[in-house]
C-alpha cells in the first residue's frame, strides 16, 4: 500500500509542473499572479496615464503664467506717488491742531 501511495503522489507531481506562473501566488489566496510581461504593460500604462496628467498641468501653468505676465500687474510706468512738501512752519500749525497726515 505504500508503494501504491507513492506512485499516485509521483504520477501527480509529474502531471503538474513544479513552479508555474499560474500556481505561485504572493500570499494571497484566491489571487491569480500575473506574468512580468503584464506587469510591465499595467506599470507602463499607469505611468503614461500619470504622464499625460502632468502635461496637462504643465499647460496650464505656463498659460496662467503668460496670463499673469500680459495681465498689466507689472510695476513699469506707475509714477510714485509723490509727497507734498509743506513748510516747517504749516506743518507746526497741523501738529498743533491734531491733523498730520503720514503721506
Amino acid at each position: 500500500m505504500i508503494n501504491e501511495d507513492e506512485e499516485k503522489q509521483e504520477k501527480e507531481s509529474e502531471e503538474k509542473p513544479e513552479n508555474s506562473i499560474k500556481d505561485i501566488d504572493n500570499g494571497i489566496p484566491g489571487e491569480e499572479t500575473q506574468s512580468p510581461l503584464e506587469e510591465a504593460k499595467m506599470i507602463n500604462e499607469k505611468k503614461e496615464s500619470l504622464l499625460e496628467r502632468e502635461e496637462k498641468l504643465l499647460e496650464r501653468k505656463e498659460k496662467l503664467e503668460a496670463e499673469r505676465m500680459v495681465g498689466g500687474r507689472s510695476e513699469a510706468g506707475i509714477s510714485p506717488k509723490v509727497k507734498k512738501e509743506i513748510s516747517d512752519l504749516e506743518y507746526a500749525e497741523k501738529a498743533m491742531s491734531g491733523i498730520i497726515d503720514e503721506e
